[in-house]
């Protein structure tokens, strides 16, 4: 959509939130082992949880071992 032109605000703005939305989390993710999320850091979490969850009955889990990984599940 961005190279062809075709509603392109649209696909930068959606590109956009999403980079903003995983940088943040990509800024919680490196607190300190052991730390724990500060409340806001979980608030944002749920909130995006909801925005961005376009299968929210899928298990992670039930792929794990399709990749060859084992998670504990």
């Amino acid at each position: 959509m961005v190279t062809t032109g075709q509603a392109k605000e649209y696909a930068v703005g959606r590109f956009t939130g999403h980079l903003e939305r995983f940088n943040r989390l990509a800024e919680l993710g490196e607190q300190p082992s052991g730390s724990g999320m500060d409340p806001s850091g979980l608030g944002y979490l749920s909130e995006i949880e909801h925005l961005d969850n376009p299968f929210p009955l899928i298990d992670y889990g039930d792929w794990a071992n399709r990749q060859g990984q084992d998670f504990g599940v």
